[in-house]
């Protein structure tokens, strides 16, 4: 008996839209609202240090497009922000150097 194997694609938005290296390490963002950092422990190797998200509001999707995709992401000259803007035209902020990665963090806006 022969079986169909069918791959079933999931709608997440896995591409990676933003990425900023900066003196200590370096983040990006990927998938719907999500930035991920990455800490230098030497020369060669990172550790993941956090994953900042922004939270879905009670806006209606415009055509189709998530408002909460991150566009762009910027770290301020002393190094102890990280800037992200969306497609709500909106600017979110977010310390760098806060609690690791055991407490998930939110994006202030």
């Amino acid at each position: 008996m022969i079986r169909k194997l069918t791959i079933q694609k999931t709608e997440e938005d896995i591409q990676v839209r933003s990425l900023i290296a900066f003196d200590k390490g370096f983040a990006y963002s990927c998938r719907s609202g999500k930035v991920h950092m990455f800490e230098r422990e030497d020369k060669n190797h990172y550790r993941r240090r956090n994953l900042f998200v922004i939270q879905d509001a009670d806006y209606r999707e415009i055509q189709d497009v998530p408002l909460n995709i991150v566009q762009h992401l910027s770290v301020d000259p002393p190094v102890e922000k990280l800037l992200a803007t969306t497609n709500r035209s909106q600017i979110y902020w977010v310390p760098l150097w806060g609690p690791s990665i055991s407490a998930v963090s939110s994006l202030c806006q």
